[in-house]
């Protein structure tokens, strides 16, 4: 079961702490993992969405990552489209 669901806001300080004040990319959506349908049934879906934000560490140390996921819920509309009602981010 996911923790509590935190801000874009909220994101983007922990992402920012963690990095030292310096990112590859200000997009913290610029690095997907995957996608996973958790659930489905007549009228919604439910998908988590991963993402990882590197952070290169120095003298050839590898790198690190910031994993996060944002869990959505969609609406199946006719015709098979879908249409996000709710989006919920969590670490």
């Amino acid at each position: 079961m996911p923790g509590k669901p935190i801000g874009e806001d909220e994101l983007y300080s922990r992402v920012m702490e963690w990095a030292g004040g310096t990112l590859i990319s200000e997009n913290l959506r610029a690095y997907p993992i995957g996608e996973f349908d958790i659930s489905e049934d007549e009228k919604h879906i439910v998908s988590w969405f991963y993402y990882a934000v590197p952070k290169l560490l120095p003298a050839r140390q590898g790198m690190e990552f910031f994993l996060f996921y944002e869990e959505n819920l969609f609406l199946k509309a006719k015709g098979g489209e879908l249409v996000l009602e709710e989006s919920q981010i969590f670490v």
